[in-house]
């Protein structure tokens, strides 16, 4: 399925190359147009998996869904959900919304971390801990 959509794939960008040959603002309009669907088709398509494997975003979404809304989401939830920007994008919309907003970053799980090292990031701080 997927060679016989690369062939189609390219046979069409041929004809399209062809077509607008000479002609600089109909070549940048059709991949402006054909860039769009492209990307709003992988979306569509990424959004039909389920998987039921944990991996650090998903785990992390589950984790804010339970302590925030006390439930947990089943796999074809979680595929609906799940975020499909790119990680280095993912922090920079993040941080953007945090600003924005106003809110504290989202919960990041850090996968093969020591106790010691979970106990030193919930230490309080000794000016802040006089000061209460």
């Amino acid at each position: 399925q997927e060679t016989a959509v690369t062939c189609v794939g390219m046979l069409l960008g041929m004809a399209v190359t062809h077509f607008s040959e000479g002609r600089a603002l109909l070549a940048w309009a059709l991949f402006v147009a054909l860039t769009a669907l492209h990307i709003w088709a992988n979306v569509r398509a990424m959004r039909c998996l389920v998987l039921t494997s944990l991996n650090r975003p998903r785990l992390e979404a589950l984790i804010h869904e339970f302590t925030h809304q006390k439930r947990v989401l089943t796999p074809q939830q979680m595929s609906g959900l799940e975020d499909l920007t790119p990680p280095p994008l993912q922090r920079i919309k993040e941080r953007l919304w945090a600003w924005r907003w106003g809110l504290p970053l989202p919960l990041k799980i850090h996968l093969g971390s020591s106790l010691s090292q979970l106990l030193r990031g919930l230490q309080v701080p000794a000016a802040a801990a006089a000061a209460a």
